[in-house]
């Protein structure tokens, strides 16, 4: 969630578009440092404002991110599952 705070500090009229519109937040995990970089990268290059979250303390590794909602974010998203819920066992 650190990631949406830094994002509102960077982007203060899309977070206030966003809280007067939506105020939902989706949060989904990606499988690695890797996958949110290049997820960062796409989102760079559909031109989807963003805010990546690099931890000094970790080397600079990239641990969250943030994007501007919207279809295309919707779209950039859809492969990811939803953090923390858990596998149906079958």
């Amino acid at each position: 969630m650190h990631a949406a705070f830094e994002f509102s500090v960077d982007h203060p009229d899309v977070t206030k578009e966003w809280r007067i519109n939506s105020n939902f937040l989706v949060v989904v995990a990606v499988p690695d440092e890797k996958a949110l970089r290049k997820l960062w990268f796409a989102a760079d290059c559909l031109g989807i404002v963003s805010t990546l979250v690099e931890e000094p303390d970790y080397g600079n590794q990239a641990t969250a991110l943030t994007l501007e909602p919207g279809k295309m974010a919707r779209t950039l998203l859809a492969e990811y599952p939803l953090a923390l819920k858990e596998k149906k066992v079958a």
